[in-house]
């Protein structure tokens, strides 16, 4: 798995080497694959029965909250719907 921080490469003085990297916010990522043609056929189903159990073991080792990341939901909301 692959983690990257997203921050603000904004110098004032180009000359100055970079501000310090942010404390990163999170302590686990849990990817929910799924793959979405431009014209929104699915062509990896999301595997709901994975995503249970990586959230279930989130669970038991005292996660209590998660943050939800949708990239590009706008287009085809049908695949963000609650009751799927």
């Amino acid at each position: 798995m692959t983690r990257c921080a997203i921050a603000y490469q904004n110098r004032p003085r180009s000359s100055e080497p970079p501000h310090p990297a942010p404390e990163v916010l999170y302590d686990r990522v849990i990817e929910a694959t799924s793959g979405i043609t431009a014209d929104g056929e699915v062509l990896t189903p999301l595997d709901e029965g994975a995503l249970a159990e990586e959230l279930a073991r989130a669970y038991q080792d005292g996660f209590r909250a998660a943050a939800v990341v949708g990239m590009h939901g706008y287009r085809y909301p049908e695949h963000e719907a609650p009751d799927r």
